[in-house]
Parts: C-alpha cells; sequence; structure tokens
C-alpha cells in the first residue's frame, strides 16, 4: 500500500544491451526560431571518447521563416558574411533528419562548436547579439 500512495517518481531511458554492436537511429525534426542555421551545429558525443562536431551527412537545415533549404560553405568569408547577415536578418533554423549513435552513455547537443571560429572572428570585427538566449 505505501508503494501506491507514495509513488516513486523518476526519468529513464534503457538502451536494448542484447544489439551493443548495432548504433542507434535517432529521427530528429526541430526548430530553433532565434537561431541562424549559420551558426548552429549537431554534435555528438560519447564516452568511448567520440566527438563529432556539425554531423551534417544526414541532416538538412532550413532557414526560417521561409523554408528554404540552407547550404553549407567551405569559404570562410562566405561563412562570415552569412553570420552577419543572419544576425542582422534575425533568421532561425530547422533541422531535420536523422543520425546513429552508439548504444553507450553519451550525449548529442546542438551547439555552435562547428561555427565557432567564424563567430569570434565576426564578433570580434564588433559584430554583436546575444548568441546565448534561444
Amino acid at each position: 500500500m505505501v508503494n501506491f500512495t507514495n509513488p516513486k517518481k523518476g526519468s529513464d531511458l534503457i538502451v536494448d544491451q542484447e544489439h551493443l554492436d548495432q548504433k542507434l537511429k535517432v529521427n530528429m525534426d526541430i526548430s530553433f526560431p532565434k537561431y541562424p542555421c549559420s551558426m548552429l551545429s549537431l554534435d555528438i558525443e560519447n564516452i568511448l571518447k567520440v566527438h563529432e562536431v556539425n554531423v551534417g551527412n544526414t541532416i538538412q537545415k532550413f532557414n526560417l521563416p521561409d523554408m528554404t533549404l540552407f547550404i553549407e560553405t567551405d569559404n570562410r568569408e562566405e561563412k562570415k558574411n552569412r553570420v552577419r547577415t543572419d544576425f542582422k536578418s534575425d533568421k532561425g533554423c530547422r533541422m531535420k533528419g536523422t543520425f546513429h549513435i552508439d548504444r553507450v552513455p553519451g550525449n548529442f547537443h546542438f551547439s555552435c562548436h562547428g561555427y565557432s571560429d567564424v563567430i569570434q572572428e565576426f564578433l570580434n570585427d564588433g559584430g554583436y547579439r546575444n548568441i546565448f538566449v534561444i
């Protein structure tokens, strides 16, 4: 009777231990209305010392609010100009797709790690916006 009147509260995620050799597929569709695609990345970390920054081969980014496909560039100057433009236009980003993670303790998170050098250069050049508020 005590267990019924005083339920134990908690939050757990249990991964199937019988298939540790297989990766876990994660499907996502998430919007960041005030965070531009030009500085948003998906990163994966785990206990096996895996740290993948800007996982993007199976993830699509769409500029909000117009839903145009965001296309990555390798050109550093173009990246910097995009960050500057996106800051001024107050764009958001929608990330959609799938990725795989190992069945070990770890996490995936959204950050600007994949663009930190470009963002730092932009801020050093006088650009400003509170990038920590989403």
